[in-house]
């Protein structure tokens, strides 16, 4: 599987009653500034890139609940997403 077994992200459900799967491609991410919504990874500042986007939103969001669109290995670039929520987790700050 894409995480580690016993973290968070093993104890993410979809909204198609799976967790994450090999090949999934995150496109979307919880909003740390609005903690109910979930924004495209391709909406990000200016010289940034979406990687980079995806480490500062989770960055934000240590100890809360996120939300990640996905669209599932097979799936076409304009699928629909599965929305996969992972239980809060925190990380150690170095």
């Amino acid at each position: 599987p894409p995480f580690l077994p016993g973290t968070p992200m093993a104890a993410g459900r979809g909204s198609d009653g799976q967790g994450f799967r090999p090949g999934d491609r995150i496109v979307g991410l919880t909003d740390p500034a609005n903690p109910a919504e979930v924004v495209p990874l391709d909406r990000h500042p200016p010289g940034s890139t979406p990687f980079r986007e995806y480490v500062r939103r989770l960055s934000l969001l240590a100890g809360k609940e996120v939300t990640f669109h996905v669209v599932r290995r097979g799936e076409p670039a304009d699928a629909k997403p599965v929305a996969v929520v992972v239980p809060p987790a925190f990380r150690k700050a170095t």
